[in-house]
């Protein structure tokens, strides 16, 4: 089976509403290509993208705990919708120890807090770095840019919603791709002072289309 590690743009434009960026840098030679009919990712070996099992997540040490609910909030949305908890939020991240009580390497897929963002352009609000295995997402850390951009979980005047954010980045680690759709939190673009929580019809049909979810479940 190949092994690719993607990182994908949310090229979501801030309060300037900047156009749409879709960049998707790709190591390893393996590129994503069009989606198909599901509005599923695809690498140029032929595989189409998408969850395979549940996976958690650990907020990065440094992670303002206010946002820690909207985190939460987030993956109901999407767990919800699937009819099983494909996402779990797993709190602040913590250091492993070995039995010699020695700290290890943590193993955690994370979201995380950057106050550096060295990614062109300053506007992009938050990216998603994924491995995936056999079509399968197997790893992924999703990066909100904090050294640019101001995250609200309230209505706050030029702040940019994060939950909204976060529910477009879990989307893409369900293998789901951008859409031309503006209502739709796959949209890739997002004006402060917006929110966008609410998964659309087009949402359920394509998950339904991936995972053979019950189409008249309740987002």
């Amino acid at each position: 089976m190949r092994l690719s590690i993607m990182t994908l743009f949310a090229s979501l434009a801030t309060f300037y509403t900047v156009g749409c960026d879709s960049d998707i840098q790709v190591r390893n030679d393996s590129r994503l290509t069009e989606q198909n009919s599901c509005g599923q990712m695809q690498d140029d070996s032929g595989q189409y993208i998408s969850l395979g099992s549940k996976m958690s997540f650990a907020a990065s040490k440094d992670f303002p705990e206010e946002f820690f609910p909207a985190i939460q909030s987030a993956m109901d949305t999407w767990n919800r919708a699937l009819g099983r908890e494909y996402f779990a939020f797993t709190g602040r991240q913590r250091d492993p120890v070995s039995s010699e009580g020695s700290p290890q390497p943590t193993k955690d897929n994370l979201i995380l807090w950057m106050r550096q963002w060295p990614i062109e352009p300053s506007q992009r609000q938050a990216k998603t770095d994924m491995t995936i295995l056999g079509g399968k997402t197997i790893a992924a850390n999703i990066s909100f840019n904090a050294k640019d951009q101001t995250f609200s979980v309230k209505s706050e005047k030029a702040a940019v919603d994060f939950e909204s954010v976060l529910i477009h980045e879990l989307g893409h680690v369900l293998g789901l791709d951008h859409t031309t759709d503006s209502d739709s939190v796959m949209y890739p673009k997002l004006a402060a002072e917006t929110k966008r929580r609410i998964l659309t019809p087009l949402e359920i049909q394509k998950l339904n289309c991936i995972y053979d979810i019950d189409p008249d479940s309740d987002p």
